[in-house]
């Protein structure tokens, strides 16, 4: 697309060096509108169930966090600018009636990708983490989500004070948080 008018019908096919997934359970957030942005990719995978951060460039994996229970499913990524800081944000959904994971993790972009979001020791790019379990199928005594679906989505406030962060899980609920700028 050029100025809203469609220049090609001819996709861009990319391979991604170092990252891989299966079943179509998957997401890529450019950091800016250019094939050659840097980017992050989430997918399942049982070896890179997690978040990577992709060099425009070259398209090879430069970080990634710890891959997370392979029982549950990465597949939803946003990426905002907020206040001068870079954020992205994942989900973990849980497409079973046992276990536990439907959860959002909202992390620092500035920082590299490392360690788990989810356990006791969180990584220190770790800004937010939802509660495992709070919002999901199973915590809303709701139908199991059994396709293993959720989204994330983040926006900013008119005003610029305002980062608010949108998830949801299939069969389970959808919930909004913000986070502001202001200093108290």
């Amino acid at each position: 697309m050029s100025n809203g008018q469609l220049v090609s019908q001819t996709p861009d096919i990319i391979d991604i060096n170092g990252y891989a997934w299966n079943w179509n359970n998957a997401d890529v957030k450019y950091m800016t509108p250019s094939l050659s942005s840097d980017y992050y990719v989430v997918g399942y995978n049982p070896s890179t169930n997690n978040l990577g951060k992709v060099s425009g460039q070259n398209h090879s994996v430069t970080s990634a966090n710890t891959t997370l229970n392979t029982n549950f499913i990465v597949n939803s990524v946003d990426y905002i600018e907020f206040n001068n800081g870079k954020y992205v944000a994942y989900n973990h959904v849980n497409g079973f009636n046992w276990g536990a994971a439907d959860q959002v993790f909202l992390l620092d972009a500035e920082m590299p990708l490392v360690g788990d979001p989810s356990s006791a020791t969180a990584p220190t790019n770790l800004i937010w983490a939802a509660p495992k379990g709070a919002y999901g199928p199973n915590a809303a005594s709701a139908a199991t989500n059994t396709n293993g679906t959720g989204d994330v989505v983040m926006a900013v406030s008119e005003n610029g004070y305002f980062l608010y962060l949108y998830f949801m899980f299939t069969n389970g609920y959808v919930v909004g948080v913000q986070f502001d700028c202001i200093d108290i």
